[in-house]
C-alpha cells in the first residue's frame, strides 16, 4: 500500500455533488451570469487558431500589457492559474513549516488549505454575529510572531470592506513587525479601493487579484500578484514551468482591449443588486447589501429555499454552517431579468 505522506494527511477538502451547472442560474459561485456581447465573443473566435493550441505560452505580451494598465513597473507583477496559485506561490517562496499566518473567518478557503498542507500553524479572529469585523482588533494582534497576516477588501463572504486609511495603519502595523502582508482585492472594481499604489512604500505588500470576478473569467483561471520586485523574483523561483496557458493569455489580452465589456457589466450588477434588495425587502426578508457581486439573504426557516429554487432552475449557495452566520445564504447578482425570476419564486 502506498501511504499518502505525512504532512497532508489531516487537510480536509470539502466537495459538493456533481451536478451539470450549465443548465441552471448560477447565483452560487458569485460568477458572472450576464452572457458576454456578440462583439466580444465574435472578436474572440477570430484570435484563436491552431498557434493558441499548439505553441507553448507566451505570456510576456499579457505582463507588459496588465502592467501598463495597472500602471506599475513590469517586474512587480506575477501572473498566476487563478489567485489561488498566486496565494500557494507565496506560501512556498515565503513559509516555511511550522512558522504563524493570521487569518480573519471567513475566508477564502485556499489560505486555510494550503495551511494545512505546508504545515503551517493559523491564528483566526471571527467576524462577529452582527456580521461586523473589527480591524483595530485584528491590526492589535499582528507581532513579529506571524510571518504572514491575510485582508481581504473586500471580504468573499460576507462583502464588507474598509477604508483606505485603515488599512494603512494596518500596514503600518505588518511593516513594524516584518510580517507579510497580504491583500487579497478579488472583488476590486465593484468596491475600486485598493492598495496598489501602496507597494512602493511597503516592501511586504503582496496584493492578489483575480479575472473571475468583475472580467468574468472564471473558468478560464486567471489571476494575478503584485508586489515589489523583491517579493516577486522570489515567488518567480517557485513558479511553474509555465504560469497559464495560451488560452488565459489570448482572453486577459481581450479583456484588456475591450474594458467597456467589464464596466458595463459592473454597471449591470450595481443596478441588479438595489432591484433585487428591494425585491426582498417588499417580500419581509432580511438582506445585507455588499461591496460585491453577491448579497446575503436570510430566507425564511419554515422552508428549504435552495431546495425549491434548484427545483426551479436556478443554484444558490448553501446556508452558512458558522454560527456567527447562521441562517445568511451568499446569493450572487445576475442580470435584473433573472433577479426578478428568483424573487418571484421566494415568498
Amino acid at each position: 500500500m502506498i501511504n499518502q505522506a505525512k504532512h497532508i494527511e489531516k487537510v480536509y477538502r470539502t466537495s459538493d455533488e456533481h451536478i451539470d451547472r450549465s443548465n441552471y442560474l448560477r447565483l452560487d459561485k458569485n460568477e458572472r451570469t450576464k452572457p458576454f456581447s456578440a462583439n466580444f465573443l465574435n472578436t474572440l473566435r477570430e484570435k484563436v487558431n491552431d498557434e493558441v493550441i499548439t505553441m507553448y505560452p507566451d505570456p510576456e505580451p499579457l505582463y507588459q500589457r496588465l502592467a501598463e494598465w495597472l500602471r506599475i513597473d513590469r517586474k512587480c507583477l506575477y501572473l498566476s492559474s487563478g489567485s489561488e496559485y498566486s496565494i500557494k506561490a507565496i506560501f512556498e517562496a515565503f513559509i516555511d513549516r511550522k512558522d504563524k499566518i493570521l487569518l480573519h473567518s471567513p475566508s477564502y478557503a485556499m489560505y486555510n488549505v494550503y495551511s494545512d498542507v505546508y504545515g503551517v500553524k493559523q491564528t483566526m479572529l471571527e467576524y462577529k454575529e452582527d456580521l461586523s469585523f473589527n480591524l483595530n482588533e485584528y491590526t492589535s494582534m499582528i507581532d513579529s510572531s506571524y510571518k504572514m497576516v491575510v485582508l481581504e477588501n473586500p471580504n468573499g463572504f460576507i462583502g464588507n470592506s474598509y477604508r483606505l486609511q485603515d488599512i494603512i495603519g494596518f500596514l503600518d502595523a505588518t511593516l513594524k513587525h516584518s510580517v507579510l502582508a497580504v491583500i487579497d482585492e478579488a472583488y476590486f472594481h465593484f468596491y475600486p479601493i485598493t492598495v496598489l499604489e501602496l507597494i512602493l512604500k511597503y516592501e511586504n505588500l503582496c496584493v492578489v487579484r483575480t479575472f473571475s470576478k468583475a472580467f468574468g473569467l472564471a473558468g478560464v483561471r486567471f489571476g494575478y500578484l503584485v508586489a515589489q520586485s523583491k517579493i516577486v523574483q522570489s515567488i518567480l523561483k517557485v513558479r511553474p514551468m509555465h504560469e497559464i496557458n495560451s488560452f488565459s493569455i489570448m482572453l486577459g489580452l481581450h479583456c484588456l482591449e475591450n474594458l467597456e465589456e467589464m464596466n458595463d457589466f459592473i454597471k449591470e450588477v450595481h443596478k441588479s443588486k438595489a432591484y433585487t434588495i428591494d425585491g426582498l425587502k417588499k417580500k419581509g426578508i432580511e438582506v445585507r447589501n455588499s461591496d460585491t457581486n453577491f448579497i446575503l439573504v436570510k430566507f425564511p426557516e419554515d422552508i428549504d429555499v435552495q431546495q425549491c429554487l434548484f427545483d426551479e432552475g436556478i443554484l444558490v449557495r448553501r446556508p452558512f454552517t458558522q454560527k456567527f452566520l447562521k441562517g445568511w445564504t451568499r446569493v450572487t447578482i445576475g442580470s435584473s431579468s433573472q433577479m426578478k425570476k428568483m424573487i418571484k419564486l421566494i415568498g
